[in-house]
């Protein structure tokens, strides 16, 4: 039982800590810093309580997701990043990506207490999505090119649905802690 509590303190603090990593390099200009500690994070990660290739399966379709979802947002005049990309203007910067693979990485892990509890996380969504962006915007490492009213409600739809959908596609996989 302690084991287990150690590997989730390890995954939700290691997330934590690495999440500020990418902005700060985002900042600092070393855009790269934070992806590759995520790299680093996230093979630990595996080696230690991954869950196989279903769960690298599911790190990588997140991290596609969470790319396309982004860039998306780049790519309307949203949400405009530091850190970005020289010659690509539409597509989300590497740090964000490495962001939304370290997010999916709780999934099952520290977070995967909210498995099958889809109001909850909807509700985590809906008030953490935003302000991980706020903070973003506070910190200056992105800006809202709109109001942040409608900034907050729009990223509040978008991770309002974005988390619930990760849960489901993670009991799709067969990764959640009823499955394994």
């Amino acid at each position: 039982m302690l084991k287990n509590s150690l590997k989730k303190i390890f995954n939700a603090v290691g997330f934590q800590g690495v999440w500020w990593l990418c902005v700060l390099g985002a900042l600092w200009g070393v855009q790269y810093l934070g992806p590759i500690v995520m790299l680093i994070f996230l093979l630990t990660h595996m080696l230690i309580m991954g869950k196989g290739k279903n769960e690298v399966l599911f790190l990588f379709l997140i991290a596609f997701i969470g790319t396309i979802v982004d860039s998306i947002k780049l790519a309307t005049g949203f949400i405009s990043y530091m850190g970005g990309y020289e010659t690509i203007k539409i597509l989300a910067p590497l740090w964000i990506t490495a962001m939304w693979t370290g997010f999916a990485s709780t999934i099952n892990h520290s977070l995967g207490w909210v498995h099958d509890r889809y109001f909850i996380a909807v509700m985590l969504g809906v008030v953490f999505g935003p302000l991980s962006y706020m903070l973003g915007v506070k910190l200056e490492a992105l800006t809202f090119n709109y109001s942040l009213m409608v900034s907050a409600v729009i990223l509040a739809i978008v991770w309002g649905t974005a988390i619930p959908l990760m849960y489901w596609l993670s009991n799709k996989l067969g990764l959640s802690s009823r499955n394994t």
